[in-house]
């Protein structure tokens, strides 16, 4: 069994997911859909015609405004899609309510450790994160700076 190679992150959604690289003119047979374009994985396709000005959905949030027509199956990104103001429910999350926290006693701890001197450390470890899938080849650029040999400086890292 083969998973489907995109996802809808909500059923309001006009558009889905590419799980992987998309290639033109490959058929998703359960949506009974046809790509329209090469379509790199992490980037949108049109699940439904989307018509020019229409809002363009994601995990039922409004990402933008279809630029021109855009057709089911083609690549949805920066070359068809604009950014506008539009109205906002003023009631969102109106209905949330104070979290019931854990008492202090039954936290989770730190999980470093203690130097001999008293100070606390953890393991040296470098983080690169990204919040978003467009700056993926950036965290890219900036992992590959840290060659070992830039690293030999910090011994411990």
């Amino acid at each position: 069994m083969t998973s489907n190679p995109v996802i809808r992150l909500h059923a309001n959604d006009n558009v889905l997911i590419a799980r992987g690289d998309l290639t033109l003119g490959q058929h998703l047979p359960d949506l009974d859909l046809r790509v329209r374009a090469q379509v790199p994985a992490g980037h949108k396709i049109a699940a439904r015609a989307i018509a020019r000005g229409e809002q363009v959905r994601k995990y039922d949030t409004v990402i933008g405004v279809a630029d021109r027509d855009i057709g089911p199956g083609d690549h949805v990104h920066s070359h068809n899609l604009r950014l506008v103001d539009f109205y906002r429910d003023p009631s969102f999350c109106s209905d949330v309510r104070p979290i019931d926290y854990v008492p202090e006693a039954e936290r989770a701890t730190f999980m470093g450790y203690v130097r001999p001197d008293g100070r606390v450390g953890t393991r040296n470890f470098i983080g690169i994160l990204s919040s978003v899938n467009c700056s993926a080849t950036v965290i890219k650029h900036i992992a590959a700076h840290f060659t070992p040999e830039r690293l030999a400086a910090y011994p411990n890292v």
